[in-house]
């Protein structure tokens, strides 16, 4: 069996979308596969190219504890900590349906997220689009009827406390549904996510990803986004408070097509994220970003990065097919990279046809 999920962009509501503002989220057209193949001996084995893991066997405990080699080297032990989390919340849950996995070869791919050509991973979502490839295509690998909103669930889950309880889960939603959504927080994670909110697609609205030429870490940026929480809770309440409302505005001039209300939420949610970087000390609209800002204001674009900042991935926001080509060419000028990246309507899916992975 072969799962696969998409990867996303966060167009609008990074941050605020923590303490639970509504963010806007789009599926791409990047994605995480999964293969599963059933063995006939009794030991499960996975594989990654992308990770330099190779055939690592492993067997499950009664109580869902993966065990590699002892000799396993400890390079390799640290890359696969991801997968052996979303792999025990998986085997655990099925267990207590009464479903035993059989052992299985599991073939992960993400390649669809690496730049040979940049020689970099890029922030596109990967570990949640593989993370809900894989609980997928395990669920209905056991049961077929297992339905949507119940691996969202699972996924959600799995995902949240492989990642040390931290994070939203708007990646999970985005890998899970596909298309483009309106996300909400639950206020609690013992609390069931709900389905996000599907929005029609804006024809109007272009669109040019960027690469910033710098990877950067979310979980550092979350880390230092609680520090400020606790350190200066005021500062962080009135930070939060306007993006979460800048938030709001961006999803309702989205889903009613408000171009002009849009594109300045935009431009105004890039100064507050700037703000906020300042506050706590975190680089959040780091200087290629503040660079190709304004590159984008200049040709009457609205400019933001797409996701916890720092680097990473930027995005620019227009109307005018035109400008977004100056844009372009602009970024090429100055060493970014534009990324052909679509929107994904299509969410996790089983395919039929195997193709190779």
């Amino acid at each position: 069996m072969i799962s696969r999920a998409p990867g996303k962009m966060i167009l609008l509501g990074e941050y605020a979308v923590l303490e639970g503002a509504p963010a806007l989220v789009c599926a791409i057209n990047r994605r995480a596969t999964v293969r599963l193949t059933p063995r006939e001996i009794n030991e499960f084995q996975v594989q990654s190219p992308s990770m330099g893991i190779e055939n690592e066997p492993f067997v499950v405990t009664p109580k869902g504890h993966l065990r590699f080699n002892p000799s396993q080297e400890e390079i390799i032990r640290k890359r696969l900590v991801f997968f052996t989390r979303i792999f025990e919340y998986s085997w655990q849950y099925l267990n207590q349906k009464g479903k035993t996995l059989p052992p299985l070869t599991i073939a992960l791919n993400t390649d669809e997220f690496y730049s040979t050509e940049l020689g970099a991973k890029l922030g596109l979502g990967s570990s949640a689009a593989m993370a809900v490839a894989l609980v997928y295509g395990l669920f209905k690998l056991m049961d077929r009827n297992f339905g949507l909103s119940e691996i969202y669930t699972a996924a959600y889950r799995a995902h949240y406390q492989a990642q040390g309880n931290m994070g939203s889960g708007i990646d999970i939603a985005a890998s899970t549904f596909g298309g483009r959504l309106i996300f909400h927080m639950p206020p609690a994670q013992d609390q069931e996510p709900d389905i996000p909110q599907r929005v029609s697609a804006w024809q109007d609205l272009k669109i040019l990803t960027i690469w910033t030429g710098k990877a950067a870490s979310t979980r550092d940026f979350i880390m230092g986004f609680n520090r400020l929480k606790e350190e200066a809770p005021q500062t962080y309440a009135r930070l939060i408070d306007r993006l979460s409302e800048l938030s709001a505005r961006g999803c309702q001039a989205y889903k009613e097509q408000n171009m002009t209300v849009f594109l300045e939420t935009v431009r105004q949610y890039y100064a507050v994220m700037n703000d906020l970087g300042q506050e706590s000390g975190m680089a959040i609209i780091s200087e290629p970003h503040q660079k190709a800002a304004q590159e984008a204001e200049q040709l009457g674009l609205a400019y933001k990065p797409s996701g916890a900042g720092g680097g990473d991935i930027g995005m620019a926001f227009g109307n005018d097919p035109e400008q977004l080509a100056a844009f372009s060419v602009k970024m090429q000028q100055s060493g970014f990279t534009p990324l052909d990246i679509q929107v994904s309507n299509e969410g996790v899916e089983i395919l039929e046809d195997e193709p190779d992975v």
